[in-house]
């Protein structure tokens, strides 16, 4: 009876430190890489903004009632960033149901996008 207790304490013990560790090392990847896109969340539902090629791609994504895997909802290509934070503003309010914070969103995608395009990184191929 022991031995059971013990080996299963030290089963139980193992998984949770590894759940831990792996979070931390995702962690410290995540704030480790410069911003690969720009990620609007709010709840379940995901926008996010990259570069393919010389254009932007505006993607809106959610999860389903019983929080199975994301589906991307809507994707679209704009060659100008001018027209890709309109997109996100557009989806942002769309979820969120608060026209501040799409122009919030907006903006701060228009921000990133023009520091990635002064950055001097040429644009990715995908």
């Amino acid at each position: 009876m022991a031995v059971n207790y013990l080996l299963a304490q030290t089963w139980r013990g193992l998984v949770l430190g590894n759940f831990r560790l792996l979070g931390a090392a995702m962690a410290s990847r995540e704030n480790g890489t410069p911003a690969a896109q720009f990620v609007w969340r709010h709840g379940k539902d995901i926008v996010t903004v990259s570069r393919t090629g010389s254009s932007w791609q505006v993607a809106f994504l959610t999860q389903g009632r019983l929080l199975g895997p994301r589906t991307v909802v809507y994707q679209g290509v704009h060659r100008q960033a001018k027209f890709a934070a309109w997109d996100v503003m557009a989806r942002v309010i769309n979820a969120s149901h608060d026209e501040d914070e799409g122009i919030s969103a907006a903006m701060n995608a228009a921000q990133w996008m023009r520091r990635q395009e002064t950055s001097g990184r040429p644009p990715s191929d995908a």
